[in-house]
């Protein structure tokens, strides 16, 4: 790997010194240049100074922040930012009766979260780990080089041992759910079968979820942490999120947020649950099981020049292969153009959703519907589950429609209002 690539690690010198420790440490298991303050020997020089030129000479910025406001790492983001690197950033989570400094939240709101996603973290060891498996990827894809592990191991195998030794003991979609922004589900399934065979870590079968954990323990260890963390899947996984109102049947509560959305963005429903629009049918194949054919979640039209076919896909999953295919000839078949709104998804679907003269909304968030326990909202969100709890539209899906709309009315429509694919 070219020596060449370095990554400045910025954060409050006093406050995060044991934070900052642990990025140095996951740079370095990265094999890149750390440029530091603490490493760089440069005493005699004003810290402002230094920074200025370290940022200029860097390739990647990772940026993390606490509770306190801190002028010169902000300045550095800013720097970074100017520059036009790579930047990453992680914000640790507030512990029990701690606050974040005002100034602090209002950096995150107003520069930091306009310009990119950050990463929560707990514990140093936390942050190690997560710098690891999010460094990784954005060197590769930025500057074209092969990132491996100090240990020979890929990066991804080397952070799922690190992350099932912090967690002692994790099942198969928390460690896909974790790791998600990286790689994809089917990549960490493989990887977590392959350290099983390597005996690099171990492997257990019960409560039917598929368990993993360090090799240094045994499973009478870890398991009363395994049963309540299985206990809190029985509460998600029996949780009702269909929802009614007005005489409306929703099968999921998220299709009803994102009617909504699409509302206040000036929208209009046509139809829902449909596999026919305006004189046209659909022929779909028919289910061999249980169910309703595949349909049309929603028919929504923009001031009737614009006709979208909307499918909401809420689930941890990936959704799957025939329901993406089923939706995109519903919608060549009724002319309208696809709009997929889904929590997470491969590559490949959105390529094709947009292949499609499509779009699509990622929200990443499992919405569920109020009320939820209290107590296991919380225990999912500890173990990382991407989870929200909504009373109302949330603000992110009313933005996004918003930006559909603005996007749409720079798109030519014919005659009927539809468009041609």
């Amino acid at each position: 790997m070219p020596p060449q690539l370095r990554v400045f690690v910025s954060g409050d010198q006093t406050e995060l010194r044991q934070e900052r420790a642990s990025v140095i440490i996951a740079v370095g298991n990265l094999m890149l240049e750390t440029v530091a303050w603490e490493t760089s020997g440069a005493a005699s020089r004003t810290s402002e100074e230094w920074c200025r030129e370290a940022i200029e000479k860097s390739d990647v910025y990772v940026g993390v922040f606490g509770l306190r406001y801190s002028e010169p790492s902000c300045n550095e983001f800013l720097l970074a930012s100017n520059k036009g690197i790579p930047r990453l950033v992680f914000i640790r989570l507030l512990r029990p009766s701690e606050i974040r400094d005002s100034e602090l939240e209002q950096f995150v709101q107003n520069q930091v979260k306009p310009r990119l996603r950050y990463e929560n973290f707990s514990t140093s060891q936390d942050l190690q780990v997560r710098v690891e498996r999010a460094l990784a990827p954005v060197v590769s894809k930025t500057y074209k080089v092969s990132v491996r592990h100090r240990t020979g191991l890929s990066v991804l195998d080397q952070s799922l041992i690190e992350a099932v030794e912090i967690k002692e003991v994790a099942f198969l979609r928390e460690m896909q759910l974790l790791f998600e922004d990286q790689s994809s589900h089917w990549a960490v399934n493989s990887a977590l079968k392959k350290l099983v065979e390597r005996d690099l870590i171990r492997t257990n079968p019960e409560w039917h979820l598929r368990w993993f954990y360090s090799r240094d323990r045994q499973w009478i260890q870890v398991s009363q942490k395994a049963r309540a963390k299985a206990d809190m899947v029985g509460v998600y996984a029996s949780h009702d999120n269909s929802f009614h109102q007005r005489g409306i049947f929703f099968d999921d509560y998220s299709e009803f947020l994102v009617e909504q959305a699409l509302i206040q963005a000036g929208f209009v429903i046509e139809a829902r649950n449909t596999r026919s629009f305006r004189g046209r049918q659909a022929v779909v194949r028919q289910n061999q099981g249980a169910g309703r054919p595949p349909d049309l979640d929603l028919v929504a039209s923009l001031q009737r020049r614009h006709v979208l076919g909307v499918q909401v896909k809420n689930r941890l999953d990936y959704p799957e292969a025939s329901s993406i295919r089923d939706f995109l000839s519903i919608c060549n078949q009724l002319n309208v153009r696809p709009l997929l709104a889904v929590r997470m998804a491969p590559e490949y679907v959105l390529n094709q959703i947009t292949e499609s003269g499509g779009r699509f909304i990622v929200f990443k968030r499992w919405l569920l519907k109020p009320p939820f326990p209290r107590e296991t909202f919380n225990q999912m969100q500890e173990t990382g589950f991407p989870v929200s709890v909504y009373q109302r539209v949330p603000d992110f899906l009313v933005t996004r429609t918003r930006e559909l709309a603005k996007w749409l009315d720079t798109q030519p429509t014919n005659s009927t209002g539809t468009y041609t694919i």
